[in-house]
């Protein structure tokens, strides 16, 4: 039965609406929409369960990418990606793309990398089939994302640097190649190839501020800064740091900032200023990382914590913390980071004079350390641990 046709007029007068107030926004100022997403998600969902309104509500969820993003809205609006690509109306083969592509990164972000994946894959196909580079080159880069967060550096530098080189023949929008640089020099620094890293991450933040996009921009500050942190350069990962701190103030995306805080935080440990490293991690907003779905976030906020209250003795909390980091790395089979939790949490056993236990714990560390040597986390932190453990077996 087709839908009364005031019904229909009248939802194509609120996408417009909707379309018109999301373009009018700066492109990096989709927070100032944060009070009206439920508003935006109704519209939306209303709009695709219409046929003569399905296409208009597909642009307006692609528009709020940012805003779903920058939210953490991931598992919310991952049923809304799957109804557009739905519709009665099959999506033009670019439209059906970019739908795949936002509808990975959503999975992508909920840490469903199979799901990823197979998204990126179709949107690659498609884009392949249609002839159509740039969108093959947007599934490239996508996949270079999926396959960093699964550590298989060399198909994400595979994938980016192909990505890279279309961006570049076609002479792209100065974002495209801004994110291929992003997700190079990320992948690079992972590597512990720091010099590539900070050549990549330098070029990525002078093409993102060329695209006019300062948040994006940012965020690879605070990566450049932990580039320099890893080479020893701490006054520079400092001045990168501050920077990303004076830019973020605006900001309302807790995930910007909740990244932000953890490196700036890690930074004051390392220039052995624990009560300033504290302050700093007491800035995230422990409410958003309770109900965010990121436990990469969680896990780091928890680890930076432990070690820092260590280091100032109130070892109930740090132990607290440690144990809670551990118990969520063993859900997400991250050897890296759940050695680095299990380590930290031996020293607060060796501060009670647990001696045996911490034995135990840096072995369990060690091996799982062992299993991601060649990254930047086992570079940094092994050495450190097999010392630790050496000097307690030695006493």
């Amino acid at each position: 039965m087709n839908p009364n046709p005031h019904f229909v007029r009248g939802i194509q007068a609120n996408l417009l609406y909707w379309g018109r107030r999301v373009s009018d926004a700066a492109e990096n100022r989709m927070d100032e929409l944060e009070q009206e997403r439920e508003n935006l998600y109704q519209a939306v969902r209303y709009g695709l369960g219409v046929l003569q309104t399905s296409e208009q509500a597909t642009e307006l969820a692609l528009q709020l990418f940012d805003l779903v993003d920058n939210g953490s809205y991931w598992q919310d609006w991952i049923p809304v990606m799957n109804l557009a690509l739905r519709q009665e109306r099959k999506p033009h083969p670019w439209m059906e793309a970019k739908l795949r592509n936002r509808l990975g990164q959503l999975y992508r972000r909920s840490h469903d990398f199979a799901a990823a994946r197979a998204e990126h894959r179709r949107a690659l196909t498609i884009a392949t089939s249609a002839r159509d580079e740039q969108a093959r080159a947007e599934a490239l880069l996508e996949l270079a994302h999926v396959d960093y967060e699964q550590r298989n550096y060399a198909a994400a530098e595979e994938h980016g640097l192909e990505a890279l080189r279309i961006f570049q023949q076609l002479e792209a929008a100065p974002k495209w190649v801004a994110g291929a640089y992003d997700i190079l020099g990320t992948v690079a620094q992972a590597r512990a190839d720091f010099a590539v890293a900070q050549e990549r991450l330098t070029l990525a933040v002078a093409m993102w501020r060329r695209a006019r996009r300062p948040l994006d921009a940012t965020r690879i500050l605070v990566v450049l800064g932990n580039t320099y942190w890893y080479q020893g350069e701490l006054e520079k990962a400092l001045a990168c740091m501050q920077e990303a701190d004076e830019r973020l103030s605006n900001t309302n995306s807790e995930m910007d900032k909740t990244n932000l805080y953890l490196a700036l935080g890690t930074l004051y440990d390392s220039l052995e200023r624990p009560n300033e490293a504290e302050q700093v991690f007491r800035r995230v907003n422990t409410l958003y990382l309770q109900q965010t779905e990121n436990w990469s976030l969680q896990g780091n906020w928890l680890v930076n914590m432990g070690t820092v209250l260590l280091k100032l003795e109130q070892l109930d909390e740090a132990e607290a913390a440690l144990r809670d980091a551990i118990a969520l790395y063993e859900r997400m089979d991250d050897p890296g980071q759940l050695g680095n939790a299990q380590g930290t949490l031996a020293g607060v056993l060796v501060a009670r004079g647990d001696r045996v236990a911490a034995v135990n714990l840096y072995n369990q560390a060690i091996e799982n350390l062992e299993q991601v040597a060649e990254t930047a986390i086992g570079q940094y932190i092994l050495p450190r641990f097999r010392d630790r453990r050496r000097r307690l077996l030695d006493e």
